[in-house]
């Protein structure tokens, strides 16, 4: 049984805050871990066929109800005094990486709520507690990522969905009326003759 921690509580309830957060389907999985030196790790695996760009602020970090925005994306190179900083990452079909996240939240003692933007799609990690986060780490990590069926390998490695998946919520627009009052002329260059949206 996961130690899930309640994302939402009561409205005069204070928000947990935590340091390990994780999002899991047949798709796309996504795990943050706070690092006891208070490094931001994100590791991703997608399951897929396809190459989805990932950005730096498609990482939502909430804390305080407040956004920490993530600047770059800072790869490893063996050197911990010279990584590869990054605005976006290209999320290769089949694939698994880590990668930490730079910004202005090194003294932040966890977050409230942590979500990634991806194309047109929302994932909505869920708050573990640390045990269970460990135990979740090393059951992902036994996963093939180019299994022909996953779904048996989730079974047998007893993983479990986490999180929530929803899509991009669309602007809404109205449109301007570039119609002349009844009867009067039809300007072409004027303040009110113009089309225009608004959100």
């Amino acid at each position: 049984m996961l130690g899930i921690l309640p994302a939402v509580g009561r409205a005069d309830d204070p928000v947990p805050v935590t340091r390990h957060f994780a999002y899991i389907d047949y798709q796309y999985i996504f795990t943050l871990e706070l690092t006891a030196r208070n490094v931001p790790i994100l590791n991703f695996m997608n399951f897929t066929e396809d190459r989805p760009t990932l950005s730096s602020d498609g990482v939502e970090l909430r804390w305080g109800g407040q956004r920490y925005p993530v600047k770059f994306f800072a790869i490893e190179t063996g050197n911990p005094e010279e990584p590869v900083l990054v605005p976006n990452l290209k999320l290769h079909p089949r694939t698994y990486f880590a990668v930490l996240l730079r910004g202005d939240f090194a003294s932040l003692p966890g977050w409230e709520q942590v979500a990634v933007h991806l194309e047109s799609e929302v994932f909505e990690l869920q708050p573990l507690d640390p045990p269970a986060f460990d135990r979740l780490a090393q059951r992902i990590i036994r996963i093939n990522v180019r299994s022909p069926d996953l779904r048996d390998d989730f079974r047998v490695l007893g993983i479990e969905h986490l999180g929530k998946r929803h899509r991009e919520p669309r602007k809404r627009f109205r449109l301007k009326s570039a119609l002349p009052p009844e009867g009067g002329p039809l300007r072409l260059n004027g303040p009110s003759s113009s089309v225009g949206l608004l959100a």
